[in-house]
């Protein structure tokens, strides 16, 4: 096996410069499924894992001229990342594969598989990178693999709650009774709570009030008439 140096190792990290070749994919998919078991991943995250290093280190003997690469195999939070680097600054890209076909299914196959999949370029190169649940327990994994079509769900970044519209990879389209829309990744969402759903409901309704133009949230003498204890809550 062509290995340039010992791995360092942290307790959340294992990383390895590597040489990519072809007869070295089963010894380093090996590794990675062993360092993700000891970083807690269950089954189904080591499996992500294993197939992400075969996959992406196959296509840097495929598609790269210069063999050398960093392999690493981390936990952030409740997730599972690994990233390989190479010298090549040429995207990967992610096809539609043809079911009749021999090859081609891998990158969408992971697609399918992991939370979130992408590339960063650098000066030398890019490191190409997976993220998926590090076990189903986490929020993270709820999250991802309920999430529909009209599931309710909490986005932490602007602090809202939102319902699925549409869910493409690790892409999520949520939407605001007020019709207010954006696009967030899935790792980031997670179920919305029993409280959650109720106060989107009066939110909904409030909306549909206003939408009537029956609502009148100030009160007839303006907005100090009256009195009384109110929860902060996140706008429409």
């Amino acid at each position: 096996m062509n290995v340039t140096a010992q791995p360092p190792r942290t307790d959340y990290q294992h990383s390895w410069p590597l040489l990519a070749a072809r007869h070295d994919i089963g010894e380093w998919r090996h590794k990675a499924g062993i360092a993700a078991r000891a970083l807690g991943a269950d089954h189904d995250a080591v499996h992500v894992a294993r197939l992400g290093v075969t996959e992406l280190l196959g296509n840097v003997c495929k598609h790269v001229a210069e063999p050398q690469c960093q392999l690493v195999v981390a936990v952030e939070g409740e997730v599972l990342c690994v990233r390989l680097f190479d010298r090549s600054h040429e995207a990967p890209r992610v096809t539609t594969p043809d079911h009749l076909a021999e090859s081609g299914r891998g990158l969408w196959l992971l697609r399918e598989l992991a939370f979130d999949i992408g590339y960063t370029l650098t000066t030398g190169g890019k490191w190409v990178w997976i993220h998926c649940a590090l076990n189903a327990g986490t929020a993270v994994s709820r999250a991802a693999h309920g999430l529909r079509p009209g599931v309710l769900v909490h986005d932490p970044k602007p602090e809202m709650i939102a319902v699925v519209e549409e869910v493409e990879g690790f892409r999520v389209k949520l939407r605001r009774p007020s019709g207010m829309s954006w696009t967030a990744e899935r790792t980031r969402l997670r179920p919305a709570t029993a409280y959650e759903h109720r106060q989107f409901r009066a939110l909904a309704a409030l909306q549909r009030l206003r939408q009537k133009g029956l609502a009148c949230p100030d009160g007839p003498d303006g907005p100090d008439a009256g009195s009384g204890r109110l929860s902060p809550g996140p706008a429409v």
